[in-house]
């Protein structure tokens, strides 16, 4: 027995000493998705009816993807997200709740009441990320404890799945007088200099006066970040620099959905729902190498030789940005390395943030 499947045989046997309810923990690349479609296939249960919901609607496409390379049958499997739970009050022998840590509350209020109807029902709630200050994620652990755990770092040094190298890549705000603000008092242009020092002050009086809430200030900075014209810019140029340097695929994170645009390759986000998924299925079978996304494929998305991905905004979400770590490390243990790079404003709280989210990722910091 390998090590990954003795991994999977220990998660297993731990989650039927949890009464069959539980959260196991697994980082990426240990086949978590895998793991419990592939239990459900050989339990021998006869008239046997799988749930299967996540957050996003990408988690089912990555499901029906493992389904097939396992042989089951769908037609013994709901497929949902959170939001649909409401019309799935039914008879299951096996519920699974994808990448748990997000949308728990909506999760714990279902399983809650299911269990209730069918106390009997086999319950495995999956992460990568059980470190989350989550209130709803704890009340989702009072029914469905963690029975098991094996992250990161211990898969890197166990060499079950490939180390990355983090790269922050510091640039300047620009100093062009480029960007145009238009109000009912007023209508000028000014630079990403001079509104990022605007916005920062404005964000530390917020703070001054004891405001330890989530503020607009805040929110107005983060969204001056994700929406940056001089970022596109760099990361056009380091798309292209990786492109002539190298083989293997490159998932962007653009930071807004207006950015996607400027980019001259296919983009996956939920305004362009009528071609996404032919872009993200061409970029799985690798006939396009860049695909453009904000923020919707990070937890329980599986593509083979990804070695490149760009976040043009980091934020302080150490959970976030392990997700995006996880993309990364599909490639080959041992013989092949994955690279994050993450573009920052030098000089800005940008810097502060890309620290607080890599405060568990040191060793991979390049």
């Amino acid at each position: 027995m390998n090590k990954k499947d003795e991994i999977a045989k220990l998660a297993i046997e731990s989650h039927e000493k949890y009464n069959n309810k539980s959260t196991i923990c697994l980082t990426t690349g240990l086949g978590k998705t895998y793991l419990v479609l592939k239990r459900f296939r050989d339990s021998n249960i006869k008239n046997k009816k799988l749930l299967f919901f996540g957050s996003k609607e990408i988690y089912t496409t990555n499901a029906l993807i493992e389904c097939e390379k396992l042989g089951i049958d769908i037609s013994s499997i709901d497929f949902c997200c959170v939001k649909s739970l409401k019309y799935y009050y039914k008879f299951y022998t096996h519920i699974v709740f994808d990448e748990c840590h997000l949308e728990s509350l909506g999760g714990y209020i279902f399983l809650k009441n299911i269990i209730k109807l069918h106390p009997s029902v086999d319950i495995i709630c999956l992460t990568g990320t059980p470190k989350t200050r989550s209130k709803d994620f704890n009340k989702l652990l009072e029914i469905c404890p963690i029975s098991y755990t094996y992250l990161n770092k211990d898969a890197i040094n166990s060499k079950l799945i490939n180390n990355i190298k983090i790269i922050p890549i510091l640039v300047d705000l620009s100093k062009n007088m480029t960007i145009h603000v238009k109000v009912k008092q007023y209508d000028f242009y000014t630079s990403e200099e001079k509104s990022y020092k605007n916005l920062i002050n404005k964000y530390n009086d917020s703070l001054s006066i004891g405001n330890t809430s989530f503020p607009k200030e805040l929110s107005l900075l983060k969204n001056f970040f994700k929406k940056s014209k001089s970022k596109i810019r760099h990361t056009n140029s380091l798309i292209e620099k990786i492109k002539f340097a190298h083989k293997g695929k490159i998932l962007v994170y653009a930071g807004s959905i207006e950015n996607c645009q400027y980019y001259k390759y296919p983009a996956y986000h939920s305004k362009n729902k009528s071609v996404r998924d032919k872009h993200y299925e061409n970029f799985l079978s690798g006939k396009s190498d860049v695909l453009i996304n904000v923020d919707g494929i990070k937890e329980s998305v599986s593509i083979d030789d990804l070695k490149f991905a760009i976040i043009t905004s980091v934020d302080a979400s150490e959970s976030s940005f392990g997700q995006i770590v996880g993309r990364l490390q599909r490639l080959i243990p041992d013989k092949e390395i994955g690279t994050l790079y993450v573009i920052i404003f030098k000089g800005t709280i940008e810097e502060k943030w890309f620290e607080k989210a890599t405060k568990n990722y040191q060793h991979l910091l390049n």
